[in-house]
């Protein structure tokens, strides 16, 4: 899978256990950060964070966090993720996966 910019992919097939278990862990992720919001801001004039009493963010996030376990539950091998001194390959592990996502999000 071509990712643009020189990152390609290779992506275990997606089955129906993998997308289910990625909509379970997304929306968990999603409720436990819309708790922690209710708790943070529940007598505050400025909330802190995003506002998760709004469906559009609470939904972006869940696309989010379900991206995000796919690619850490999918990607197995990669072409053009180099290391923080850009000298080699990094290797495919969830840290890795985590870093590029947190670029490719940034930069949405």
């Amino acid at each position: 899978m071509d990712l643009g910019h020189g990152v390609r992919v290779k992506v275990r097939p997606l089955t129906p256990g993998l997308f289910s278990a990625s909509q379970l862990h997304a929306h968990s992720e999603v409720q436990k950060l819309s708790a922690e919001w209710d708790e943070k801001n529940t007598h505050k004039d400025d909330p802190s964070g995003p506002d998760m009493s709004d469906d559009n963010i609470r939904a972006g996030l869940i696309s989010e966090h379900m991206a995000t376990f796919l690619a850490v539950n999918s990607i197995i091998e990669w072409q053009g993720v180099m290391n923080a001194k850009g000298d080699e390959q990094a290797p495919v592990c969830r840290e890795t996966i985590f870093a590029l996502l947190q670029i490719f999000w940034n930069g949405q």
